[in-house]
């Protein structure tokens, strides 16, 4: 144990050495600062499974408080009855009725509580046995659109399939479905078409029920599979419950993962702004950690070429509190503009410049503490791997029109393009 822990000493120190000089040319040093993000992603997760940890003890406290209320009450109604007292004895029930509503919904609270526990330790379990799995995956698209040809559209070709087929993995989709399942998967995000929508829906459904059955007959080394491992123990796990956390985790993990990298690609790809950045990505490909990170801090191309606003995240106060010298009450709705945070100048060294070299990069793409994105190690993986391959298989790749010429799609958030057409 003492030498493994003097190995890691060493590895720290190098990775230490290499932020500081901004080295990243030796490849050891480049291994071990990668490994030590990794290992920071880990520790995130799991600091984040603590903090859920202890939420879920809170609330089992509360709820036991006013379970004993509730008894109290209803002894309270008892007594009331037999002393004749039949106005106290309906106040006493109509006050426990509505103490029943409260222990159901705080009920439900402490569920969800510990099946977000449940997905952050499967999260941290999974993360570095996926990797061989998600880099075959990243191959395949990017062979897929190598053998296509150029012009292609990347949106179609790359940011679209990989998120869902990495979620496939994850999720443990056959191989042979997945082809519908992304079909499926592109339906469901037509709501401005109800009914095409509604059917790609009902498919996906469908497809994760059969999942479900055969993972119980079969399982694997894939979430569906350790969420049933889990339901044995835990009755409200049923198979529509996990149909339905899994529905989550894909919806979830898919829209927003396309969302980045079309982002990356429109930052990257962009002819001569991005030429440098390109290049440097292009003959260090172990600068995929850091571009990541930029890529997730910074705002889309086509949000600043319109000057569009971004929205905010919304959240209700538990507390009453004072921020940035404004009073805020329990119960009002905050808007938390997380680009403008992630902009902030007292926090990043020219913030306005895409750089991705950047060292210290403090952003909230993926939210903080307990609203921590589940996903997250998994997101970047499957995207460093991407960009970390990407220009070296397409060391020309470029956007075919400028900029100004890309279209947004109208039921979509701004900065999510139609397409985007490339050459190489």
């Amino acid at each position: 144990m003492g030498l493994i822990r003097r190995f890691s000493d060493l590895r720290k120190a190098r990775a230490q050495a290499a932020r500081t000089a901004g080295r990243l040319d030796d490849p050891a040093a480049a291994f071990d600062l990668a490994h030590e993000r990794q290992l920071r992603a880990l520790q995130q997760v799991r600091a984040s499974a603590a903090q859920l940890v202890a939420a879920g003890k809170r609330l089992e406290g509360q709820l036991q408080q006013l379970r004993l209320r509730r008894t109290r009450l209803e002894d309270q109604a008892r007594r009331s009855i037999g002393e004749g007292r039949e106005d106290q004895a309906v106040e006493a029930l109509t006050d426990a009725q509505a103490m029943d509503r409260q222990i159901e919904e705080m009920h439900g609270r402490v569920h969800q509580l510990g099946e977000l526990r449940g997905q952050l330790e499967v999260t941290a379990r999974r993360m570095e046995s996926l990797r061989p799995r998600i880099e075959r995956i990243v191959g395949h698209v990017l062979d897929g659109m190598e053998a296509a040809g150029s012009p292609a559209d990347f949106h179609a070709a790359v940011s679209f399939p990989l998120p869902g087929l990495v979620m496939c993995e994850v999720l443990g989709i056959s191989e042979a479905d997945r082809a519908d399942f992304l079909r499926w998967s592109e339906d469901a995000t037509h709501m401005e078409h109800p009914a095409r929508s509604r059917a790609g829906l009902q498919s996906l459904w469908r497809c994760l029920g059969a999942t479900i059955e055969r993972k119980h007959a079969a399982p694997g080394e894939d979430v569906i599979s350790d969420m049933l491992a889990a339901g044995t123990a835990d009755p409200a796990m049923s198979d529509d419950a996990i149909a339905h956390l899994a529905s989550g985790l894909l919806f979830a993990g898919h829209g927003s993962t396309v969302a980045v990298i079309d982002r990356g690609i429109l930052l990257l790809a962009n002819h001569l702004p991005s030429a440098k950045q390109r290049e440097a990505l292009r003959r260090n490909p172990s600068l995929a950690i850091q571009a990541v990170e930029e890529i997730l801090r910074f705002a889309s191309p086509l949000e600043r070429q319109r000057g569009n606003r971004r929205g905010g995240l919304p959240r209700y106060a538990s507390v009453d509190l004072e921020a940035g010298g404004a009073r805020i009450q329990s119960g009002d709705l905050v808007m938390f503009a997380l680009q403008d945070a992630n902009e902030d100048a007292d926090v990043f060294r020219h913030p306005a410049h895409f750089d991705v070299t950047r060292q210290e990069n403090p952003h909230l793409a993926f939210s903080h503490g307990l609203h921590f994105c589940l996903g997250a190690s998994v997101a970047r993986m499957e995207l460093q791997l991407l960009f970390g391959q990407l220009f070296g298989r397409f060391p020309t790749l470029r956007l075919d029109v400028p900029l100004e010429q890309l279209r947004a799609r109208a039921d979509r958030s701004a900065g999510r393009p139609l397409e985007i057409p490339v050459v190489w």
